[in-house]
């Protein structure tokens, strides 16, 4: 149930282009995979039966961004940095920017092509970390 509620949650981020011009500026681009693969994850943190794997950074762009990697079959916090970092590589861009949930919020999602990784976001302005 908690895995359907988040693949819905993740719909909706991707469901709101026709209203995007109406919340802030769009950002021009998405971060590239390339530059994501070299900041990498550094942080984690288990949400209910999930680990999430995060990073911010400006990447390649003007704005600064939060990476979400939300992963299954993780043993620790390590473990979903040293997995994360090493599934970069297969990740695909799929969506974005597309506006958010939230007023303001741009998001872009990256397909992850690897059994483990639920879904892969990037947010800006950053959510999730401090």
């Amino acid at each position: 149930m908690k895995s359907t509620f988040l693949a819905l949650s993740v719909v909706l981020f991707f469901t709101q282009l026709v209203f995007a011009e109406s919340f802030g500026s769009k950002p021009k681009a998405c971060p590239s995979i390339a530059i994501i693969q070299a900041d990498g994850v550094n942080d984690a943190m288990k949400i209910g039966d999930m680990w999430a794997g995060f990073h911010k950074s400006h990447y390649d762009t003007q704005e600064e961004w939060s990476l979400v990697i939300m992963m299954r079959n993780a043993k620790n916090k390590e473990d979903v940095v040293t997995k994360s970092n090493a599934a970069i590589s297969l990740f695909s861009k799929i969506k974005g920017p597309a506006m958010g949930i939230q007023t303001g919020e741009w998001v872009c999602g990256y397909e992850p092509n690897h059994p483990d990784i639920f879904f892969t976001i990037a947010i800006t302005p950053p959510r999730f970390i401090n």
